[in-house]
């Protein structure tokens, strides 16, 4: 619980609970973008593919 006073401190967050839904926002959205890269590797778009080609 310290840590969570010190970051409602140091954000000047008016409530603990700010700190805490802030952490569980930005967990959920870390978990969502990371869920989100393997599908977005497979994605190939040609014309990126052959300006990497011809810059080489």
């Amino acid at each position: 619980m310290q840590f969570v006073e010190n970051y409602k401190v140091a954000k000047k967050c008016k409530f603990r609970s700010q700190v805490i839904a802030l952490a569980l926002d930005l967990l959920l959205r870390f978990q969502e973008l990371e869920e989100a890269y393997p599908e977005a590797s497979t994605e190939i778009n040609q014309d990126w593919e052959l300006t990497i080609r011809y810059e080489r």
